[in-house]
């Protein structure tokens, strides 16, 4: 048993040098119970330490042994903790490389001279972080909001919506965005609006499916992006991360701007893949060109339509 003293702003800042001290070479889960390995050592060893304070103090880590050295004691599971949580995104193992993707997508997007009003709504809540994380991104957005709650969408929509997460609340979502883009713009300035409605993994189980419903209103035409996510094969992160990804995409498509890489299609699980893909993802891209407002009007596609 060894008892060592030094002194430290963290946990992480006292057990680092106290490994190298020792020779250890590895260190796994940096938490109130830490595993490492001894060079050239088959049996883990343990490391607890406690009393650690945030601010400048005297920490001390106990109970420093080799579990080789007792017969009884159990066999200890280096990548094993009793109160690990998984990782949100332990399903993206390519993290780095599509960091970068995206970030190289959103710096085009936003060299784009188009200004977007975005909603979003039940998810692909991380397009908003990713696109105000990257510089510029005044040059792009106007203004963000998420109307989440049943009253915040009836607000926005002026009504109740029918269905929360379908194509027709998109739709109407979308155009408000883009009502509100020209409103904050001077004439002549290329605007686009977002909107975005999903149903994704939730703490209560849904019958139904896991989908989201992305539509961008131009002044020429509307995309339309109907996302059915492969049910089971997503925790929470991942599923939003892909709605996402819908979002993002099809701003650079209403922005006119050519993408490297399709940030959908490299993200879809496709048929049979997986434990759980049975069905895989399914993804559906619809552009409407915008007809005639009179003729809009008169075969009922339009309820009011606006000259200025």
């Amino acid at each position: 048993m060894a008892f060592l003293c030094g002194q430290a702003l963290s946990l992480r800042h006292c057990v680092r040098p106290l490994c190298r001290a020792y020779g250890l070479e590895r260190l796994q889960d940096v938490t109130r119970r830490t595993y490492v390995h001894l060079p050239g050592a088959q049996k883990a060893n343990r490391v607890t330490a406690k009393r650690l304070q945030r601010s400048w103090s005297w920490a001390r880590c106990t109970n420093v042994r080799a579990s080789s050295t007792s017969p009884t004691s159990p066999s200890i599971d280096p990548h094993h903790h009793e109160n690990h949580h998984p990782n949100p995104r332990q399903e993206n193992d390519d993290d780095g490389d599509d960091d970068d993707v995206i970030t190289q997508a959103v710096r085009l997007i936003h060299a784009a001279p188009s200004l977007a009003v975005l909603y979003i709504s039940g998810g692909a809540s991380q397009a908003i972080g990713t696109l105000l994380s990257v510089e510029g991104s005044s040059s792009t957005v106007l203004e963000v909001a998420v109307p989440y709650s049943c009253q915040s969408m009836a607000d926005l929509l002026g009504r109740d919506p029918e269905q929360s997460v379908s194509l027709g609340t998109a739709r109407q979502m979308a155009r408000q965005a883009y009502v509100r883009a020209v409103n904050l713009t001077p004439p002549g300035q290329l605007v686009v609006g977002i909107a975005a409605t999903c149903a994704l993994v939730s703490t209560r189980p849904k019958k139904g499916e896991h989908r989201c419903v992305v539509v961008a209103y131009t002044s020429e035409e509307v995309l339309e992006y109907q996302l059915v996510l492969s049910k089971g094969s997503r925790n929470r992160y991942n599923e939003d991360h892909m709605t996402s990804q819908v979002v993002l995409q099809a701003l650079a498509d209403a922005s006119q701007v050519t993408l490297p890489t399709n940030l959908i299609h490299r993200k879809l699980i496709p048929p049979g893949s997986g434990e759980n893909a049975r069905e895989g993802d399914t993804l559906e891209v619809t552009r409407v060109p915008h007809t005639d407002a009179l003729d809009a009007l008169l075969n009922g596609e339009e309820h009011l339509v606006e000259f200025s």
